[in-house]
């Protein structure tokens, strides 16, 4: 027998292959956001939380500090430009909340009894590509968007526990690759690389998910941590969330007359 069929048969079966593998992620990923909620996690407009925040430095505890997150998560426009990020924060530090962040429109503030200090745009920067690469944030408003690709890598075995590993790449080939726990599709770890605006060296970012509870048909995680370069950098335990309480705009925008203090350096 000749070889040409074979060969023509092998390169025929490429495409086939490549094409089930994307339709195979896509797949996983409509069953991860089924998993979360569905239209009530797409409908979902503000969340409130409050909880215990841990920092680490070199794997030891330097800070601890109890949380409120405000979260608001606006209507995505028909036609969203590439600087829309549709997500508003606000974070109160301590019971008496006397420190914060503010972050809203792209911009980002450190919050104390001095005033309102701009983050630099170094640290800004990170912060927009870890959020438009964070898995919840990629259900919620990036699914849709043209040139993104969903690519199914197969079974991986995560914290001992049989996952679907997914990579989502857009279409300035930025990508994170998810785990989806095979019993639920709910995500249990994401990680990405990234640059350091600095060095050039590159940086790999862990979150890993767990404790997941359901708010207000919502299902999102309640334990968070964050490993960067094999290194534990933040954790995150909330106590309490609430969603679509109706957050007021007001709540993100700097209070009337507080100082606007240099840029942090």
């Amino acid at each position: 027998m000749s070889l040409a069929p074979v060969i023509l048969l092998t390169l025929a079966g490429l495409p086939l292959a490549a094409q089930t593998s994307q339709q195979k992620g896509r797949q996983l990923v409509e069953e991860c956001l089924k998993a979360v909620g569905g239209k009530a996690f797409l409908e979902m407009r503000d969340r409130i939380q409050t909880g215990r925040a841990y920092q680490f430095s070199q794997e030891q505890l330097r800070a601890l500090a109890v949380v409120t997150s405000y979260v608001k998560y606006d209507p995505q426009p028909a036609a969203a430009g590439p600087d829309w990020l549709g997500v508003r924060e606000r974070r109160d530090f301590g019971k008496d909340r006397s420190y914060g962040a503010l972050f809203a429109d792209g911009k980002g503030y450190e919050i104390t009894f001095r005033g309102a200090r701009p983050f630099p745009e170094s640290y800004m920067a990170q912060y927009r590509d870890r959020l438009r690469r964070d898995v919840f944030y990629l259900l919620k408003y990036r699914l849709e968007e043209p040139g993104m690709v969903f690519e199914s890598l197969g079974t991986e075995i995560v914290d001992l526990q049989p996952t679907d590993a997914v990579r989502i790449t857009d279409a300035d080939n930025h990508s994170a690759t998810v785990y989806l726990l095979r019993s639920s599709r709910l995500p249990i770890r994401q990680e990405h690389t990234r640059r350091d605006t600095k060095t050039r060296e590159v940086i790999r970012e862990v979150g890993h998910y767990s404790k997941y509870r359901t708010v207000a048909g919502v299902q999102l995680p309640w334990s968070t941590l964050v490993v960067r370069d094999n290194e534990k950098i933040s954790e995150m335990f909330v106590e309490t969330m609430e969603i679509n309480r109706g957050l007021e705009d007001s709540l993100f925008t700097l209070q009337k007359g507080i100082k606007v203090l240099p840029e942090l350096k």
